[in-house]
């Protein structure tokens, strides 16, 4: 599979919860994220944190925090909640609604014109999300 525009350094790549985890693991999954992201920037979402953090057990802590400090994270702001309640409610209006942090990342997503990177699904069913589903 070529992903010649997901190369350019420019590329400003958001991992989900599901990607992180593919990553850490080095599954064959994140060896292709790796590959993927080559060149590009690399980011997660503070709300990616805290789902990390939640599920991980103590022992895992460590690896996390040192994969928190070769990414950059980007907040949940105004103009993302903004964009975020307007997915939301598009979402709802044609039945097709997802899990509430995934329209969360989706609008941070919107708000910084991020391509995401995922092994979630859902992401799918967001028209206009620059998206790689794995």
């Amino acid at each position: 599979m070529i992903f010649q525009e997901m190369l350019k350094k420019d590329t400003m790549h958001c991992l989900d919860t599901s990607a992180v985890l593919e990553m850490l693991y080095e599954t064959e999954k994140g060896k292709e994220i790796e590959s993927i992201t080559k060149g590009g920037q690399i980011r997660i979402t503070s709300l990616t944190i805290q789902e990390l953090l939640i599920g991980m057990k103590e022992k895992e802590v460590k690896m996390l925090e040192a994969f928190f400090g070769e990414v950059l994270v980007t907040d949940f702001s105004k103009e993302c909640a903004t964009h975020s309640a307007v997915l939301e409610r598009y979402l709802r209006k044609s039945g097709k609604l997802i899990n509430k942090v995934d329209i969360l990342i989706a609008g941070i997503c919107f708000n910084h014109n991020y391509h995401l990177i995922t092994c979630d699904r859902d992401f799918e069913k967001i028209k206009g999300l620059r998206i790689t589903i794995l």
